[in-house]
């Protein structure tokens, strides 16, 4: 798969996007033991990345270096603060075990070497280096 994914533990995971070379809008989530089918996120994506939970996460930018970021609550997705930068291919982590905050996403296939960071509630700021 060349999407998201993600989870604080091994029974509180997701994925979110879709296998090479297709788009796709589909989201799954893990309880532990197996893996079911969740609701659909609004934009279908590639090379995306998320970090969070089953039950709080994001799936950030994707082919061809969208900016578009999307939060699922638990029960559903929705628009969330977009990157200043496009990205596909790229890293990202949580700082935070569990939510959406204190997040950050970096590089990316085309030579990117910014980092972006998501503090609070999947706001995001451009951190640069010196």
């Amino acid at each position: 798969m060349e999407g998201a994914s993600g989870g604080p533990t091994e029974n509180s995971a997701f994925a979110a996007g879709a296998p090479v070379p297709t788009t796709s809008t589909r989201f799954e989530i893990y309880n532990g033991s197996a893996w079911s089918s969740g609701p659909s996120m609004n934009t279908a994506v590639k090379n995306n990345r998320g970090f969070g939970s089953s039950a709080d996460c994001l799936s950030i930018g994707g082919y061809n270096r969208i900016v578009g970021v999307e939060r699922f609550d638990g029960s559903s997705w929705a628009v969330a603060d977009s990157m200043s930068t496009g990205r596909k291919q790229f890293a990202s982590a949580n700082n935070n075990a569990s939510g959406v905050s204190n997040g950050w996403v970096g590089g990316g296939a085309d030579g990117d070497d910014s980092v972006e960071e998501f503090s609070g509630v999947a706001t995001v700021q451009t951190v640069s280096s010196s």
